[in-house]
């Protein structure tokens, strides 16, 4: 798809103004039937996530995580894993696949979003598993995503057209 020279201006004034792109919506991971359960003897407690079907192409450009209970002990204790259509991992451990990723180590304390650019095609399957080290207490962690849809991208720049810019 070719965009129109105003839509790439605006695209590239936005990535110098702030490092990044705004995105066309917020795609959030589906919650979990039930809080991830505590470590029990060292061994981690873990949660997957309702899969998320994507229902339209474009760019995933930025994650967001936090654990409900916003403490950084917490944060740290909670690991996140991220796997597409089935066979392939976002975080991995070279030659052992993927991998487990801890939540505070990804997002940081304060910022709470990791950036990245990944092409989502249309009926894409992501798969969110959740670990919990803590052995005191349950971890309730949400992810979402920054999404930027090929097809609101296609109407913004048809817009842009329509307005003589």
């Amino acid at each position: 798809m070719d965009f129109p020279a105003s839509l790439i201006a605006l695209v590239q004034e936005q990535v110098a103004r702030s490092g990044r792109l705004g995105a066309t919506g917020i795609t959030r991971i589906p919650d979990l039937a039930a809080a991830v359960p505590v470590a029990v003897a060292g061994v981690p407690g873990e949660a997957a996530a309702p899969p998320l079907t994507f229902l339209e192409a474009g760019y995933a450009i930025a994650l967001y995580g936090q654990e409900r209970t916003g403490t950084t002990a917490k944060f740290a204790s909670t690991e996140v894993r991220l796997q597409i259509n089935g066979t392939r991992d976002v975080i991995t451990s070279g030659e052992l696949g993927g991998a487990f990723f801890p939540m505070l180590g990804l997002f940081g304390p304060n910022v709470n979003w990791f950036p990245l650019t990944i092409r989502v095609e249309k009926r894409d399957v992501w798969q969110v598993t959740y670990r919990n080290f803590d052995a005191a207490a349950v971890a309730n962690p949400v992810v979402g995503m920054s999404f930027i849809s090929d097809l609101r991208m296609a109407q913004m720049a048809h817009q842009l057209s329509a307005a003589g810019r």
